[in-house]
């Protein structure tokens, strides 16, 4: 498809497998960037998307302009965890004792950023890909247009 996949991830060298997608990726480098966010790292390779099944890293990314698919249909990147009460920091169970039953629809996040797609497994990213990603790259090489354009798609494990 003409798009180079860089796997980023905050992972120790002993759990550096590549457990995700291992028929999309080809075996190679994995980049640590320590101490950097999602969106500082795909600004300094150039990448023009990002794959996370991170709410957080996804909504950080779209801060900063960064096109993003929201990886899964998993109940943790459906809701945002914030830590605005000391309700917050308690376990489920101690939520729902302490009568916060409620919490969990109530910080489910109903609308994305335009630049964030959900995506329910690698499939629908080819799709998208094939459909929308010369898109996202014209448009970046239109902003960037005196360096030459990097293809690179940051995934993050």
């Amino acid at each position: 498809m003409g798009y180079r996949l860089v796997v980023i991830t905050a992972r120790s060298h002993e759990h550096s497998e590549i457990t995700f997608a291992p028929s999309y990726v080809a075996k190679g480098k994995v980049n640590r960037w320590a101490g950097r966010t999602k969106a500082e790292v795909i600004s300094a390779l150039g990448a023009v998307l990002l794959i996370d099944d991170s709410l957080e890293n996804a909504l950080t990314c779209a801060k900063a302009g960064i096109p993003v698919l929201l990886f899964g249909t998993y109940q943790w990147n459906r809701r945002a965890s914030t830590t605005t009460s000391p309700m917050d920091h308690l376990s489920h169970a101690e939520r729902i004792t302490a009568g916060d039953d409620l919490y969990w629809e109530r910080d489910v996040v109903k609308e994305l950023p335009s630049c964030i797609q959900r995506v329910a497994g690698w499939e629908e990213v080819l799709e998208w890909l094939h459909r929308e990603g010369h898109r996202v790259c014209r448009q970046e090489a239109a902003i960037e247009n005196e360096h030459e354009m990097s293809e690179a798609v940051a995934v993050v494990e």
